[in-house]
């Protein structure tokens, strides 16, 4: 379990995203704000190998604003990959360039 140790008040800034894989992993209490991805999306669960995350929870997180420098730039703030994961208790405002919020990729059986 990742825990902000006062949620809320734990700032990721800059070129920042979080990759998740894994089975039963919690992440709780973190903020995007003042920056953006460097990649595709701010969230994956999976990591740069492309093994998915199953059964995590992100809880109490927020991105704020955490958009591309261009709105013609597309990403994703949320990419659901694997099994029986969730966002709970989170906010998600201000994305003003491209491309959905949260995706849910369903391709391959890891994804059912």
């Amino acid at each position: 379990r990742i825990t902000a140790e006062t949620p809320g008040q734990v700032f990721v800034e800059g070129q920042s995203c979080l990759y998740i894989s894994g089975e039963y992993l919690q992440i709780d209490g973190l903020h995007f704000r003042n920056g953006h991805t460097p990649g595709k999306a701010v969230i994956q669960f999976r990591d740069s190998h492309g093994q998915v995350a199953n059964h995590c929870r992100l809880t109490r997180i927020a991105i704020d604003h955490f958009t591309q420098p261009s709105r013609h730039n597309r990403d994703h703030w949320i990419e659901f990959y694997g099994r029986h994961n969730s966002l709970e208790n989170s906010t998600l405002l201000g994305k003003s360039n491209r491309g959905p919020t949260v995706r849910v990729f369903l391709k391959g059986n890891e994804n059912i």
